[in-house]
């Protein structure tokens, strides 16, 4: 497994996506702040529907994911989003 790169999202009232960097295929990412919803379709997740993630909890994106896709979105404040991208086959 090989480190690609990583960002800081922060996760407000509009729908945000990752910037994801070439030769990732997966993600690990930390929750801190506030509670947030996402999805990993493309559509947009809102205050009420979407998978829950609450703060201080991680989100293990993997492979078997189209990272373009995912999607979140906060709760009810403004919430970090803490990426770190990385490669499976290295």
């Amino acid at each position: 497994m090989k480190v690609v790169s990583g960002e800081t999202i922060t996760v407000s009232s509009t729908a945000k996506s990752l910037t994801v960097p070439g030769g990732a295929n997966c993600a690990i990412m930390r929750v801190s702040g506030a509670s947030i919803r996402f999805t990993v379709d493309a559509s947009t997740p809102t205050a009420s529907s979407g998978m829950l993630v609450l703060a201080d909890e991680f989100i293990n994106y993997g492979a078997e994911y189209s990272l373009p896709l995912f999607r979140a979105i906060r709760v009810s404040t403004d919430a970090t989003l803490d990426v770190l991208y990385y490669n499976t086959n290295k």
